[in-house]
C-alpha cells in the first residue's frame, strides 16, 4: 500500500519516477491473497445472507450512517411480558442466523452480555427500565411502557465494518388495548458498504420481530379423542401406554425404539430426528409422579380439569433441526365409561409453532399423534393370538424352500405397518378406489367403516 501511494503523488517528469515504481511491480508479497478479517467478514455475509459485500462503485458517500426502526405489534401481551420475553427468546439467541453465548449471567446492575458467532462480537444490555427502580413484572402497573437499550462493546470481525462506540439499539414497549406495540430502532456508523447494512440490518430486525411475535403468539392446541373398548381399568390402560408408546415407540416406522435416558424411563432420545422427550407428572391409582420441572401454564387452558389418571410430557430440544415449535406440552388422560364397558382416551397437544412452519406442524403432529392412537387402539383391543398379520409368497404358491400355506414372517397388527397390510388384506372396495387410495398415505391402515375411530380437532388457546 506505501508504494502505491508513493507512485501516486509522484510526477512523470520525476527522475525516480522509475525508482520509485520499482518495489510496486516487484514486490511478490502484493501477489499472495491476504486472508484478513474483510475476506472473512465477505465470506460470511455471502454465506448467510446471499449478499455480495463487496465495495461498491460509489467510494465517496453523504452519510455513513445506518438508521433502522421496526415496529411488531404483540397481541395479547402485556408490556411486562413482551420485555421479558424478547429478554428470554430474542436477546438469547431466538430468530437470529447466529450462535449466541452468554458471556455472564449479570453484571453489576443485573443486566447481561452475550457472544454473537461467527464474527465474534459482544453486545451488552446498558439499560434496562425495569430494573431502575421501575414498576416490576409482577406489579399491578405492568402496563407501563418500558424500554431495553444495548451496545456493541467489542466488535470482532466487525471492526472493519463499524465504527467503535457508535452502534446503539434501542427496544421499547408501549401499551395498546390488546397487547403491545414493540418498536425496535437501530444506528451506527459504518466505515465501508453502508447500503448493504442497512438491507442487512433491516433484514435481522424485521425477522428477529416476527419471530418474537410467533413466540408470545397464542399456541395451537390438537385434540384426538378414542374410544378402547377393553375390560381394563383406566389406570392399567395408562400403564399399558407407557410401556407400548413411551418404551417402545408406539408402532412408528423408526429405525430403532427410543432410548431411555434415565434410569424409570421418563427421559426418552427419539432417533431420528434426535428430539428427546421428558414425562412432567403422571397421576394414576398405580402411581403419583411428578418432574421437578414446572408445566408452562400458559400451555394448560383454565377448563383443564385435573384427571384421576393423566400423563403429561414435554419436548426439551424443539428447534429447526428436531421440531420447529416454540414451545411445547403433551397430556394425555383417560376416563372409564363402565357403562359402555370402555375407557376413553384424549390426548392432548399444545404448542407454538416458529414462523413459517405452522402448517408443516400442524401436518406432521396430526399425522404423528393419530397414528399412533391407531396403533394404541390395536394394541388394547386386539386378543394376542390375532394380533399379527402373516406375510405369504405371491399367490399362495410354495416358493423354493418356503411352503405357499406358511407365512414368510409375520408383522404385528398394532405398529403401522402392520395395520397397513391388514387393512389391505381385508379391503373389499374396488380396483379404482384401491388405486386411488395409493396416492392417500393418510389413508392407509385405517379399513372401511373405521375412520372415526379416532377424531381430532385443532383449535387456538386464549
Amino acid at each position: 500500500m506505501t508504494a502505491f501511494t508513493e507512485k501516486a503523488v509522484l510526477s512523470p517528469n520525476s527522475p525516480n519516477r522509475k525508482e520509485k515504481e520499482k518495489p510496486s511491480t516487484m514486490n511478490k508479497k502484493c501477489d499472495v491473497p491476504v486472508l484478513n478479517t474483510t475476506t472473512i467478514f465477505n465470506c460470511i455475509i455471502i454465506l448467510l445472507f446471499g449478499v455480495t459485500a463487496f465495495p461498491s462503485s460509489t467510494t465517496i458517500r453523504e452519510s455513513n450512517q445506518v438508521v433502522v426502526s421496526v415496529s411488531t405489534i404483540l397481541p395479547n401481551v402485556n408490556v411486562a411480558k413482551a420485555r421479558q420475553a424478547w429478554l428470554n427468546y430474542t436477546w438469547r439467541g431466538g430468530g437470529i442466523p447466529a450462535v449466541v453465548l452468554p458471556i455472564d449471567k449479570e453484571n453489576d446492575n443485573g443486566l447481561f452480555s452475550r457472544k454473537l458467532l461467527p464474527v465474534f462480537a459482544d453486545e451488552t444490555v446498558v439499560y434496562d427500565s425495569m430494573r431502575e427502580g421501575n414498576p416490576s413484572m409482577n406489579s399491578a402497573e405492568e402496563n407501563e411502557s418500558a424500554q431495553v437499550q444495548y451496545k456493541l462493546t467489542s466488535l470482532g470481525l466487525w471492526q472493519s465494518e463499524i465504527e467503535r462506540d457508535t452502534h446503539l439499539g434501542i427496544v421499547s414497549f408501549s401499551p395498546m388495548v390488546s397487547g403491545t406495540n414493540m418498536t425496535w430502532d437501530v444506528e451506527f456508523k459504518t466505515k465501508q458498504r453502508r447500503n448493504v447494512w442497512q438491507k442487512i440490518t433491516e433484514l435481522l430486525i424485521l425477522e428477529a420481530s416476527q419471530n418474537l411475535a410467533s413466540y408470545v403468539a397464542p399456541p395451537l392446541r390438537l385434540t384426538t379423542r378414542t374410544q378402547l373398548q377393553t375390560s381394563l381399568t383406566s389406570s392399567e390402560v395408562l400403564d399399558k401406554w407407557l410401556k407400548f408408546i413411551w418404551v417402545q415407540g408406539g408402532g412408528l416406522p423408526l429405525p430403532i425404539n427410543p432410548i431411555s435416558l434415565d434410569a424409570n424411563c421418563y427421559q426418552r432420545i427419539i432417533i431420528p430426528p434426535f428430539l428427546v422427550e421428558t414425562i412432567l407428572s403422571i397421576k394414576s391409582f398405580s402411581r403419583d409422579y411428578k418432574n421437578s420441572r414446572f408445566i408452562d401454564e400458559e400451555l394448560v387452558d383454565d377448563d383443564d380439569s385435573l384427571e384421576e389418571n393423566e400423563i403429561y410430557y414435554t419436548v426439551d430440544n424443539p428447534g429447526f433441526l428436531t421440531y420447529q415449535v416454540h414451545s411445547h406440552l403433551g397430556r394425555v388422560r383417560y376416563r372409564q365409561n363402565e357403562e359402555l364397558g370402555s375407557v376413553e382416551m384424549v390426548w392432548d397437544v399444545t404448542v407454538r409453532p416458529m414462523k413459517r412452519f405452522e402448517k408443516i406442524i400442524q401436518a406432521f403432529t396430526e399425522a404423528i399423534v393419530t397414528t399412533l392412537a391407531h396403533n394404541f387402539k390395536a394394541c388394547v383391543e386386539l386378543d394376542e393370538k390375532a394380533s399379527v398379520v402373516g406375510i405369504y409368497p405371491p399367490r399362495g404358491r410354495d416358493f423354493g424352500i418356503f411352503k405357499g400355506t406358511e407365512p414368510l414372517m409375520s408383522v404385528r397388527k398394532d405398529c403401522w405397518l402392520g395395520r397397513v397390510l391388514d387393512a389391505h388384506l381385508t379391503d373389499k372396495r374396488g380396483s379404482w378406489e384401491q388405486t386411488v387410495s395409493l396416492f392417500q398415505p393418510w389413508t392407509w391402515g385405517i379399513p372401511e367403516g373405521r375412520q372415526n375411530d379416532v377424531t381430532m380437532e385443532w383449535t387456538k388457546q386464549n
